[in-house]
């Protein structure tokens, strides 16, 4: 009977485990609130809001899937949100959102949107210093919960305002 309790105990404890990792590397729920919050906060050029606000996604089909479940309007401009493979598409987006494990292209990314009116959001430490506007980390005083460095030199050098308002909620650069 005592065995039987600690395998019960065992596979309790391994199926929170494992729900908790998945939970952790699939929920791109927070990224996406995050990200609605950069673009209702963020003044680009008027002549560059037409129809639509566009966001491009260097990352995974989830990603993708779950921001544009989350994230369909902004500004009173209906958003898409749009896998790309290849950074010399960036240019016909407001945002690009470069998911950790393609944290790699950054350097790329940050080449063909130089000095345009396209944010940039990232969530590898220390890509935040290097030039990115947003870039999302755990938080230094909980790493359980994230965070989200702000770049206000690198916002300001691409044409782009931001509300105080994000910006008093960031670790600023």
């Amino acid at each position: 009977m005592k065995n039987f309790y600690s395998l019960i105990t065992l596979l309790t404890f391994s199926i929170l485990l494992l729900t908790n990792i998945q939970a952790q590397t699939n929920d791109y729920r927070y990224q996406a609130m995050l990200l609605k919050q950069f673009m209702q906060n963020t003044d680009w050029p008027p002549a560059m809001i037409k129809n639509e606000i566009r966001v491009a996604v260097l990352g995974s089909n989830s990603v993708v899937n779950t921001l544009r479940a989350s994230i369909k309007t902004i500004k009173g401009k209906p958003t898409k949100v749009q896998k790309i493979s290849s950074l010399s598409e960036s240019e016909k987006f407001h945002l690009v959102f470069i998911a950790a494990n393609y944290s790699t292209k950054f350097y790329n990314a940050q080449k063909c949107c130089q000095n345009k009116p396209i944010v940039i959001v990232t969530e590898k430490e220390g890509l935040g210093k290097r030039g990115s506007c947003f870039n999302i980390i755990p938080n230094p005083q909980n790493p359980s919960r994230l965070a989200y460095e702000i770049n206000y030199a690198s916002i300001k050098q691409k044409g782009l305002n931001v509300s105080q308002r994000i910006g008093s909620m960031a670790i600023r650069l």
